[in-house]
């Protein structure tokens, strides 16, 4: 479980982001966040992952404090974060050797899984953009996490390799009863990959709004899917977002 209780952020003082703000996100849940640029959705991962510390208040992860990075967290960015000198095994690789893990641990059955076995003696600038994120997914699931955070994962990719890799992570946090946490701008991927939804508004952020979205179904053409956009649509309001331009 994931405690957020009562946090204030700022990077300046006259502009919080976060004021006394809370939220718990179960174990084993898939969310998404949504909102304007700026409005913190980033900024929440980063607190999550103990990268960036709250002013006031305490994030607390199955009971423990969070205040430093935690090794069963996983980040995953919009540019891929892979190092282009290394090679795709090599870059999966790196989080085990930083640990100090020699053996496989893994690293051959995630190439399978994630079909990026035939590009595994490629570098970075060789792949296309969806074998870049499947590398970044690899390297973040071989080393075991029980959370997976995604800033905008899927942002530059086409919209057929956009909604595989979608159905890909949706398969994943099943199989491996991960926690998602995914940030996204689109209101259909929020739709598609959370449970549960949380809009983040203009700063500061103080009291969470949720859309609970529990049975929606993993088809983009269904009147349910269709419904729950309209509804996450009404949430934000019309012409809100523009606002921020």
């Amino acid at each position: 479980m994931i405690y957020i209780d009562g946090i204030t952020f700022f990077y300046r003082e006259e502009r919080p982001i976060f004021e006394d703000f809370s939220m718990i996100v179960q174990k084993g849940e898939a969310w998404s966040i949504i909102g304007p640029s700026g409005c913190g959705k980033t900024t929440l991962l980063y607190l999550i992952t103990g990268l960036l510390k709250p002013v006031k208040g305490t994030i607390e992860i199955e009971g423990t404090k969070v205040d430093r990075p935690r090794k069963n967290t996983a980040l995953i960015l919009q540019d891929y974060g892979l190092l282009p000198w290394r090679t795709v095994r090599e870059n999966i690789e790196l989080g085990l050797r930083i640990r100090g893990i020699k053996e496989d641990h893994g690293v051959n059955m995630w190439l399978e899984r994630l079909n990026i076995k035939d590009v595994s003696e490629r570098y970075p600038h060789q792949l296309s953009g969806g074998q870049r994120q499947r590398t970044a997914i690899a390297r973040a699931l071989v080393l075991k996490p029980d959370i997976l955070l995604m800033d905008e994962p899927f942002s530059s990719l086409d919209a057929p390799t956009r909604e595989n890799l979608q159905n890909l992570i949706i398969d994943l946090q099943k199989e491996q009863s991960l926690t998602v946490i995914l940030v996204t701008h689109t209101i259909e991927e929020a739709a598609f990959m959370g449970r549960k939804i949380l809009h983040l508004n203009y700063p500061p952020n103080k009291n969470p709004v949720i859309i609970e979205n529990p049975e929606i179904p993993l088809d983009r053409t269904d009147v349910k899917f269709i419904a729950t956009c309209s509804r996450i649509r009404e949430t934000i309001g019309n012409g809100l977002w523009a606002q921020a331009v």
